[in-house]
């Protein structure tokens, strides 16, 4: 009943499409009001630190959550999906020695250097939606996403990110990342986007030499999924 009624209503768009439609309407939103589109709950942002203090509230706690803990994190390199204009990488950039922040969106990455170009660790790449061209095997210690793949139209999208992430990681690297997990009939666009299936993450993971260490909020939109690479 669920695959029939999944049929029934998904108007999924193809895949290039969904890259071009994400870049297209992210690149609008950020000139619009870039902070408001990555912190959606403040309509005006009229304090440039009070925005940027939302950042470090929401790392302070991802990083608690996932019990990454500073020893682990000093010395070590992270991938940042979904960077918008660094409301995150600025907490990020004094935590981890090393980010590569990435976003689909010029316009949000021009935005997120000139509110950070004084980090000196943080070097912000625009990627095309779903996979990291340009970047090594191997090359990470820690990845993380945070309230971006909730925005994909796509599904397959998300898997493609995983499947990417994991092979930047190091042997060892971790990944945690938060999606939908609701399955509820949403319009597929690219702010109320698609739900991942926990059994399709895992047989990504195990198909490329990766663990899930841990799922939290099963059924909803807040599902938090970690991977470690072998």
């Amino acid at each position: 009943m669920k695959d029939f009624i999944k049929r029934l209503f998904d108007r999924e768009p193809p895949l290039d499409a969904a890259r071009t439609r994400m870049r297209a309407d992210w690149d609008r939103r950020a000139r619009e009001n870039a902070m408001h589109f990555v912190a959606d709950f403040k309509e005006q942002w009229e304090d440039e630190g009070e925005f940027f203090r939302t950042g470090e509230d929401d790392v302070a706690r991802f990083l608690r959550e996932a019990n990454w803990t500073p020893e682990m994190t000093g010395n070590a390199s992270l991938l940042e999906i979904g960077c918008g204009v660094g409301r995150m990488t600025r907490a990020l950039a004094g935590r981890f020695a090393f980010i590569t922040a990435v976003d689909v969106s010029g316009e949000m990455l021009v935005r997120a250097y000139q509110a950070n170009s004084h980090l000196q660790n943080v070097h912000f790449m625009q990627v095309n939606g779903s996979s990291f061209a340009g970047i090594a095997d191997n090359s990470y210690d820690f990845a993380f996403s945070y309230i971006v793949f909730q925005h994909m139209p796509h599904a397959d999208l998300i898997y493609e990110y995983v499947a990417d992430t994991l092979r930047v990681l190091k042997p060892g690297g971790r990944f945690r990342f938060q999606a939908r997990n609701d399955f509820l009939l949403v319009k597929h666009d690219t702010y109320d986007g698609a739900s991942v299936d926990i059994p399709r993450v895992r047989d990504i993971a195990n198909r490329l030499n990766a663990s899930v260490e841990s799922i939290s909020g099963q059924g909803t939109q807040m599902c938090y999924i970690e991977l470690r690479k072998s």
